[in-house]
């Protein structure tokens, strides 16, 4: 049986007849009352501190080659160690096995300058890139077969330009058509146009 079962019942009421507002008001008088009758606790006297031991300096320091990782480090963070010595110390900390883990998550763990070769494996950038050098070459071909073929052309077109020039007076009329007559005004009107200024 808890407290406030017992406190109900020398009270003469139940859990169940008391409201919730009725049991939350009673407790909370009852807090007050108990809080009312209990003494501050007295303060401690403080602790009485030693006098204070002196600050160390390089003198009082061990060897750098006699500290190792589980050695304390503190001393050499007095402020009457010297700063050369404080950070030879450091150094000394900070290249233990402790501190030099690798986790692998660097940018830059990984060498990057040499890659593995994809073997027998053809990407589909590669056989575009294939492609374009087919085609490259095809076309370099045929520029390099286009001239030979030009200049075996050349002279037979103009042997028929000739012929057909001798064997044919049309077609040295055809050559040697006169001007359109709108052609040969807007020439004229020109002319004039250059004598009047």
């Amino acid at each position: 049986m808890t407290e406030l079962d017992s406190k109900l019942q020398e009270s003469g009421a139940s859990v169940d007849d008391e409201g919730f507002a009725g049991r939350w008001s009673r407790l909370k008088r009852q807090s007050g009352e108990s809080s009312v009758g209990v003494t501050p606790v007295a303060r401690q006297p403080e602790i009485e501190q030693s006098e204070p031991q002196p600050e160390p300096t390089d003198q009082d320091m061990p060897a750098l080659d006699s500290l190792t990782a589980d050695s304390d480090f503190s001393p050499f963070l007095s402020p009457k160690v010297s700063e050369s010595l404080r950070r030879l110390a450091l150094r000394k900390l900070f290249h233990g096995d402790a501190f030099n883990v690798c986790d692998g998550l660097d940018d830059y763990a990984e060498d990057f300058t040499h890659f593995s070769s994809l073997g027998s494996v053809v990407t589909a950038d590669m056989k575009h890139q294939l492609q374009r050098l087919l085609d490259k070459e095809k076309q370099e071909a045929e520029a390099k077969k286009k001239p030979e073929a030009e200049a075996e052309e050349t002279p037979a077109a103009v042997a028929g330009t000739e012929a057909t020039a001798d064997g044919d007076p049309t077609a040295m009329q055809l050559t040697h058509e006169p001007q359109p007559a709108a052609e040969t005004g807007a020439a004229a009107n020109d002319q004039d146009e250059v004598e009047r200024t």
